[in-house]
């Protein structure tokens, strides 16, 4: 084994690594936020898009269903 052997090797093992901690850090925060956040009650949402409804836009996705 030469000494860019062992380079090349230690460079995928510790790509392999950070692609581990990513993937747990990315499942550990969508597990986090999916327990924390209060479920969106999908009935009191005003819609996206209303064009060609007859219904007239009351805002944006930000505005509060009345």
């Amino acid at each position: 084994m030469t000494a860019s052997d062992h380079t090349s090797s230690s460079k995928r093992s510790s790509m392999a690594i950070l692609k581990f901690v990513f993937w747990v850090a990315l499942v550990g925060f969508l597990s986090w936020d999916w327990l924390a956040s209060p479920t969106v009650d999908l009935r009191n949402e005003p819609p996206v898009i209303a064009a060609g409804s007859g219904q007239a836009p009351t805002g944006g996705h930000c505005s509060m269903a009345k």
